[in-house]
This record gives C-alpha cells, structure tokens and sequence, in this order.
C-alpha cells in the first residue's frame, strides 16, 4: 500500500483544473481518492498527477464526476476511441502494471470492480479470458 502521508501530500500539491476538493482517505489496504470533477479528463489528469508523485500502487479513484449544469458545451457522446469522443477523454489507454487485475483497473477508472466487463469488451481483440491479462499490455479503457 502507498503511504498515506505521502499520497496526502501528492493530493495537495495537485493543482489541476475541472478538479475540486480532493481528499485522500484510507481505506483497508488501499488508499481512496475521493474529490469532484468537470469531466472524465479533468478526472484522470487529477490521478494522473497524483501517482506522478506517490505512485499508484493501492489508490483507487473515486473521483466523481460532477458535469456543470451551465456548461457550453457538454461533453460530447459517441463510439470510444474515434472521434471528437476520443479527443474529449471517452477512451484512455492504460498499461497494465505488475499485479493488475481488471477488476483493479475497473475501480481506478470507474469506481466499481463490477465495471471490469466494459474493459474486457473493449478489448475482446486482445483478451479471450479477463482472468489473463498481462503486464505491459496496452488496454483502451471506454
């Protein structure tokens, strides 16, 4: 597990735009992300920030998303990876780090394990089993 205090310092230091009142707290053997978001981007750019400094061995994102009612211009909907979606934070590679699980990866992204099944179809052209994935592949998250 990442140490708390420094992923509390990572937290603070954090300075990222579309994100607000980010929090780290522990919970069992993982340390928890919690905070809100414009978007999905402005969510992952927040995490990303933070394992630049602390690692992300045991976080979870529970970052929320929290849309603006007086936005001009909403996030846009389409297919993954193609498109202006793609260009807004629809999809987003992950590389699969030691010891990853899809699950894993699942509540990093979405803040539920259960999600894992999104992951696995939108890499059915890699992946046979969930259960097997490997260290060092690429995978597109949706």
């Amino acid at each position: 597990m990442a140490d708390l205090t420094k992923v509390q310092q990572a937290v603070q230091s954090a300075n990222v735009s579309g994100v607000r009142n980010l929090n780290a707290r522990a919970a069992g053997n993982m340390i928890e992300i919690h905070g809100q978001a414009d978007s999905i981007a402005a969510k992952q750019n927040a995490m990303k920030a933070i394992t630049e400094k602390a690692g992300d061995a045991g976080l979870v994102n529970k970052i929320e998303i929290v849309r603006d009612q007086n936005a001009a211009h909403p996030q846009p909907s389409g297919m993954a990876g193609s498109g202006p979606a793609a260009a807004a934070g629809q999809a987003k590679m992950h590389t699969v780090k030691k010891g990853e699980t899809l699950t894993h990866i699942a509540q990093s992204y979405y803040g539920k394990a259960s999600e894992y099944k999104k992951i696995f179809e939108a890499n059915r052209d890699k992946l046979t089993d969930p259960d097997k994935i490997k260290e060092g592949m690429t995978l597109r998250i949706p």
